[in-house]
Order: structure tokens, then C-alpha cells, then sequence
């Protein structure tokens, strides 16, 4: 039987991949060997950063929601309300976060747009842990 596409929704030990196809109830158990990956290099759940050009009023690191077969991609950047719509071109990997990760500022940042504490020792903003991370990509950080 060909299948032209469906998504990999699970692994086996065994080499074999279980693969959703649309009009099939149940996943299709498929040799990894006979797969190619058409999403562009990225999948949703990915964070991914815009490779170039600023974005005004947000960030331009978020979390890639959705990837359709000719590469457009719907975007959730830190900052921005509804999803960004794009072209996977435009976008690169970007590092992950993860709950339990402690982050802080850059030195760059002046003032940032959320009420963010300086340390108490040299004047550089305080570390936080991750303890939330929001689906539009913003991070709800606990502060010691």
C-alpha cells in the first residue's frame, strides 16, 4: 500500500515508527527506513528563532505551533498576542527552555517589560527558575 504522507505519532525499539494517516483509524506500524520527513527540518513544538529582521514589540524566539507540507508556519513569539504566520525559511532553531531551567536578563536589557529583580550582589539582574512555559512561548520564572 503507498501513503503519500501522515505524521509520526510514535517510536518502537524495533526500527519501525507508528505513523497517523488521514482516513485511517489506527496508526500504521512503518519501517523508519521507508520514511523521508517533509516538515523542513522542524515540528511543531520547536523553538525557533526568526533568522533575520527585529520584530517591534516582541521577541523574536517562540514556539512553532504548526508546519504544513509546503513550509508555512504558524509561530507563537514571547510578546505577541496571535500567532505570527510565516514561511519555515524564515525561521532557524533556537535554544529550548524547559521547566526547572534557571535563566536571568542579558546585561543588554535596560528595562524590561515585565517586573524583573536585580541581584543583590553586583547590581545584574537576578536568577530565576522556569516554572511555567506559556503556549505563546513566555516564561513564568520564580525568583528565590
Amino acid at each position: 500500500m503507498e501513503v503519500p504522507e501522515g505524521t509520526v505519532v510514535g517510536t518502537e525499539q524495533d526500527g519501525f515508527m507508528l505513523v497517523r494517516v488521514h482516513g485511517i483509524h489506527d496508526p500504521l506500524r512503518v519501517p523508519d527506513s521507508t520514511l523521508e520527513r517533509v516538515s523542513f527540518g522542524l515540528a511543531a513544538g520547536d523553538w525557533v528563532r526568526l533568522k533575520e529582521g527585529e520584530m517591534n514589540h516582541h521577541s523574536t524566539v517562540g514556539i512553532l505551533h504548526s508546519i504544513t507540507r509546503d513550509g508555512r508556519v504558524s509561530v507563537g513569539f514571547i510578546g505577541l498576542d496571535t500567532f505570527w504566520k510565516g514561511n519555515s525559511s524564515q525561521l532557524q532553531m533556537a535554544e529550548s527552555y524547559f521547566v526547572g531551567q534557571f535563566v536571568r536578563l542579558t546585561a543588554n536589557v535596560l528595562s524590561p517589560k515585565f517586573e524583573w529583580p536585580r541581584s543583590t550582589t553586583g547590581g545584574v539582574w537576578a536568577a530565576g527558575k522556569i516554572q511555567w512555559i506559556l503556549p505563546n512561548g513566555c516564561l513564568v520564572v520564580k525568583f528565590p
